[in-house]
């Protein structure tokens, strides 16, 4: 099964996409129908099926897409993937590739424009594309289509509706728009605690700023010098313990990013060996591939599994 793979949205200031092709047209025109925090939107023509799975950052006014198009099928479970395109979001937030968080805990871009980051798109095309051939994700032949219903015709749902329902609609509509409330709870967490963080921090330099202005002030009876002193020392002793935890925390989460990163390396390796094993017809080496995938599977329970699908090729094929 071929898919094709594009990053589009808007980022910086104008419209962005890559690869910038015919399908330009197709993914810009999502952006008028943009009324929740994610949506998936399919758009039908003949044989080929788009799908753009919109992500809002923290401006409402700039948003990342994904987008997909395949030949011939269909994906029946829209909620999977939705799912598989939010989790990719997720993964370039954390290890900051295209998007990354600011110090306040905003979600924002890295680019203004997606053709200036072709050699990160070229790495997160293949990743993305290995998940959905290796995923379980469930496919069915595009039926014809109904002429008898107009082309600009829009079927509306939301995530939460039944995909039997949302799938029959494709069968009579050319336009789906699907609308979600909920984004990444992982994002959402990071988020809090830096915003937190950042608001604390700066709540406590305007206290520090403020004591320093009292110095200025005319001598107050050395009773009440006392007390302005204890109270100073007291804030900027608050204010630097904030900040040490404000950048150890930091430092943390950025050390989870490098490590997560590692380990999706390391463990995309062990799927290109696996396949590269299937493929030479050496099934005793693709089962030694596969309790390496399983051991980091269970050591790594974020990690996307495919060992089963491996697993599964290679019982296929090794009778």
């Amino acid at each position: 099964m071929n898919v094709s793979i594009y990053l589009f949205g808007k980022l910086g200031g104008d419209y962005t996409q890559y690869p910038d092709d015919y399908a330009l047209d197709i993914f810009s025109a999502f952006e008028n129908n943009i009324k929740s925090p994610s949506q998936l939107m399919i758009h039908r023509y003949d044989a080929l099926i788009y799908y753009g799975y919109l992500r809002r950052l923290s401006d409402p006014e700039k948003y990342i897409g994904i987008g997909l198009v395949f030949n011939g099928v269909m994906c029946t479970d829209i909620t999977a993937l939705c799912k598989l395109c939010e989790d990719n979001i997720t993964n370039w937030v954390l290890s900051g590739d295209i998007l990354e968080f600011a110090d306040n805990g905003d979600i924002i871009s890295k680019v203004d424009k997606l053709y200036n980051s072709v050699s990160d798109f070229q790495n997160l095309s293949k990743k993305l594309s290995s998940q959905i051939v290796n995923s379980k994700l469930p496919f069915s032949k595009l039926p014809p289509i109904n002429y008898s219903v107009p082309e600009d015709a829009v079927s509306i749902f939301s995530i939460k509706d039944d995909n039997d329902k949302i799938n029959q609609a494709l069968l009579q509509c050319c336009n789906i728009y699907i609308y979600s409330d909920s984004t990444s709870n992982t994002l959402a967490g990071y988020a809090d605690k830096l915003r937190r963080l950042y608001k604390e921090n700066n709540e406590l330099k305007n206290g520090s700023v403020n004591n320093d202005e009292s110095k200025n002030k005319p001598p107050k009876p050395p009773v009440r010098i006392t007390r302005s002193l204890v109270i100073m020392i007291t804030a900027i002793t608050i204010c630097m313990i904030a900040i040490a935890a404000f950048i150890f925390i930091h430092k943390i989460y950025k050390e989870e990013q490098q490590h997560r990163n590692t380990i999706q390396k390391e463990y995309d390796l062990l799927v290109d060996r696996c396949n590269q094993f299937i493929l030479d017809g050496d099934c005793d080496g693709a089962r030694n591939v596969i309790a390496d995938m399983i051991k980091m599977e269970t050591e790594n329970t974020w990690i996307m599994v495919k060992s089963k699908s491996c697993s599964h090729i290679v019982d296929k094929k090794c009778k």
